[in-house]
């Protein structure tokens, strides 16, 4: 039997306890600030105990132990890969949704990293069930409802918590939402695109992410809106 989808949340996040700035990659390709987003959505979401408060081997085995009862789970593949855990919140605006995840990604050698990512309206989009296009940073074009996610990885350190280690640039894919019940969200999405910063040379890598997820419950995010123009 499933505990209840508050306290898997606390869980997670305890765990795991921007609008028109941007940067440029080495291909000239411009991609969005995570800071500033996650700053502005959903504040001190994206943080993890450091490596002195909490080993990678007892975050493991804890989420060993509990494995069924989280709420998000996935896999990223690429120059990167591994088992992606975690969970987040969501937020209905009068134009559209927002939503914030807050993720761990076990690798195969051991180790464990975050992964967080803000999902946010694009243009006109208001669709808040169903299915939408998904973009990363960048993308070369945007048809129909869309959301853009704002994704950054990072490696844990011992004292200053942690320290990004890459971010996704451009790529599409798909995210569906679904209401089990009153205030409660479930899905999934899928995106292939490029991570700046995980490779060896410097260069962009191509990257497959997806998860499910459930028992999301609403808190109150704040909302920002891209248009096409920012692209």
């Amino acid at each position: 039997m499933k505990i209840a989808p508050s306290f898997l949340l606390s869980l997670v996040i305890s765990l795991l306890l921007c609008f028109s700035a941007f940067a440029q990659s080495d291909e000239d390709i411009h991609f969005f600030d995570p800071d500033f987003v996650f700053d502005v959505v959903d504040p001190g979401f994206c943080e993890m105990p450091s490596l002195s408060v909490m080993s990678d081997k007892d975050i493991i085995d804890m989420l060993n132990s509990r494995r069924d009862e989280i709420p998000l789970q996935g896999e990223i593949k690429g120059p990167l890969s591994g088992t992606v855990y975690g969970g987040g919140y969501y937020k209905i605006h009068s134009d559209g949704l927002t939503a914030s995840f807050s993720n761990m990604i076990l690798t195969p050698d051991g180790r464990v990293l975050s992964l967080c990512m803000v999902i946010l309206p694009v243009n006109d989009t208001t669709l808040i069930e169903g299915t939408a296009v998904l973009a990363g940073p960048a993308p070369e074009s945007v048809d129909g409802p869309t959301y853009l996610a704002i994704t950054r990885i990072s490696q844990r350190d011992d004292e200053a918590g942690l320290i990004p280690i890459g971010e996704l640039i451009g790529g599409k894919g798909s995210i569906t939402f679904i209401y089990p019940e009153d205030g409660v969200l479930e899905g999934n999405l899928e995106i292939d695109g490029r991570i700046e910063g995980i490779s060896e040379n410097g260069h962009l890598n191509d990257i497959n992410l997806s998860f499910y997820f459930e028992e999301m419950i609403e808190n109150p995010l704040r909302n920002l809106r891209w248009s096409l123009n920012d692209f």
